[in-house]
């Protein structure tokens, strides 16, 4: 078995997934979609899917969710975890170990759903990252600052949570970001100049906030930028 790809379209299942979930050694693409009996947790066993290259659950009910196993992280082949508007309760692991092999993994997507707590810096060791999408969620705290060390990363989504804290300057390294959504956030202080050096930006929302001070004039090289939201801020001073 290579696909395994259980819609809901004239399927309803429910219980628990079980621990023989993680003996499909050959499954290559797991997709969930649209089911609202499953309860529970996904065990750690799916760890040992260790050719599994996309994780899909999407449109799960309430009852499933817990803690994503961190043994998922660790399946060396992975490149795509998505977890779209889901309604249960999900955490990220406190910790993974990716061991000495480097993370494959280009695409997490967990986004419009019950991700709670904070945004574990570890995210940061994910080097091969594209796209990061945690909008629309519970999440707290601060935004890593370890977040500068993703240099593949081109899309930044984490608008509508509860974060909170400053905008890291480490942002400004993200030579490759065509994307940064921070908006409907907590987020204060002053708008760190580093991001300026985004010249692939064409898209940057920090509105709904509570940032002070002027909008640096390093922004002003923000050559490729076409959508800038700054509104209902502390925002003062003139527009370069």
């Amino acid at each position: 078995l290579f696909l395994l790809h259980l819609s809901s379209v004239a399927n309803n299942l429910t219980g628990t997934i079980p621990l023989e979930f993680g003996y499909l050694e050959d499954v290559t693409t797991i997709g969930l979609e649209n089911h609202k009996g499953l309860r529970g947790s996904f065990p750690d066993t799916i760890g040992n899917m260790v050719r599994l290259n996309s994780f899909n659950v999407i449109f799960a009910g309430p009852d499933l969710g817990g803690p994503i196993p961190p043994s998922l992280f660790s399946i060396p082949s992975l490149k795509y975890i998505t977890l779209y508007y889901n309604e249960g309760d999900w955490e990220f692991p406190e910790v993974i170990d990716l061991g000495e092999k480097e993370s494959l993994l280009e695409a997490l997507q967990l986004a419009h759903g019950g991700l709670t707590g904070m945004i574990p810096a570890y995210i940061s060791e994910f080097k091969n990252l594209v796209n990061l999408d945690l909008a629309k969620n519970s999440l707290e705290g601060a935004i890593p600052d370890s977040f500068g060390g993703l240099v593949s990363l081109e899309y930044l989504n984490l608008h509508g949570n509860k974060l909170n804290g400053t905008l890291p300057q480490s942002l400004g390294m993200l030579s490759n970001l065509t994307a940064l959504a921070v908006g409907e956030n907590d987020l204060r202080g002053k708008l760190p100049p580093q991001l300026g050096e985004l010249s692939k930006l064409r898209l940057l929302v920090l509105s709904n906030n509570k940032f002070t001070g002027p909008i640096p004039d390093e922004f002003s090289k923000l050559s490729a930028l076409e959508i800038f939201s700054v509104q209902h801020n502390n925002l003062n001073g003139s527009i370069s």
